[in-house]
């Protein structure tokens, strides 16, 4: 039962679900309890008791859930970046290079068509034409129709129920860093080094 709550609460390691009349709904197991003793549970006297494997669990709830939430008609569409940086002693970008996806979590009743408009800056590296987010590489999934991409940046989706990866890219031209490293080294002795990292946000 833990192991579902948790499962209901957490997504990707951020709360997203905490109001008990929700997630009450959303789970299958039953509570286990000894009303003779009110110190631990002796397993052995428990006839109905049985253990559930993590994957079990899981599959039962996410059915629950899917099914509870198809009725809220809702949508989830999150993006994720992993930034690769490096810097040298002066604190000055070498190298640098983007990572990123854009996620969808669909519980839409019917599972109807969408379109999500980007942003009009975005452009890809081999057609040469003009913008500030320059994608070197991109690729979509295989319910996107990416035919009006190039034009006016729109993708045209027919999501499929549950969670998928709309797209794919990379980014490895010039961006402004979100933050910045400066080492400090320091001798205090003949066998003994300091080093001090600042991380500075910008």
């Amino acid at each position: 039962m833990v192991y579902e709550i948790l499962d209901e609460i957490i997504d990707f390691g951020h709360p997203q679900l905490t109001n008990t009349s929700h997630i009450k709904p959303l789970i299958a197991s039953e509570v286990v309890s000894d009303s003779k003793s009110s110190s631990l549970i002796d397993i052995k006297k428990i006839s109905n008791f049985s253990l559930f494997s993590p994957s079990t669990i899981n599959s039962s709830a996410s059915s629950v859930s899917v099914n509870n939430k198809s009725n809220n008609n809702d949508i989830f569409v999150d993006i994720y970046e992993k930034i690769n940086i490096l810097f040298n002693s002066s604190g000055y970008v070498i190298n640098s290079s983007i990572d990123g996806c854009i996620q969808m979590k669909s519980y839409l009743v019917g599972n109807p068509s969408l379109k999500l408009i980007l942003n009009d800056d975005l452009t890809l590296a081999e057609t040469n034409t003009p913008g500030s987010i320059v994608l070197d590489d991109c690729n979509f999934h295989e319910s996107v129709q990416h035919n009006e991409f190039l034009t006016n940046k729109a993708l045209k989706i027919l999501p499929p129920e549950g969670e998928f990866i709309v797209m794919n890219y990379r980014i490895t031209s010039d961006f402004n860093a979100p933050f910045k490293i400066y080492p400090f080294f320091e001798t205090e002795s003949p066998y003994k080094v300091v080093l001090k990292i600042n991380v500075l946000h910008l």
